[in-house]
């Protein structure tokens, strides 16, 4: 996945988990999609996140179209990493 440039260098680990999740249903579109695409995406990169999924799985209904693009992608790749 070809992620859109980031406004700085990130680096995640697995202690961010909890605090991504909350931000994945935050009021503001662009927290939800930063969430998912520098949190949430990169670590799957990586680790099984079984934890992500189902609120991963609820963005496939935001009412943001990109974000619902986004978690399509993100959940496929969970999905792959034998997260389910």
């Amino acid at each position: 996945m070809v992620y859109p440039s980031s406004p700085r260098n990130l680096s995640r680990s697995l202690e961010d988990v909890p605090f991504l999740l909350e931000r994945l249903r935050d009021a503001i579109p662009a927290v939800r999609q930063q969430a998912l695409l520098y949190g949430i995406g990169m670590l799957a990169q990586r680790y099984p996140l079984p934890q992500a999924v189902p609120v991963v799985r609820e963005l496939l209904s935001d009412e943001d179209k990109t974000i619902q693009k986004y978690a399509a992608e993100i959940l496929a790749q969970l999905v792959a990493s034998g997260t389910s």
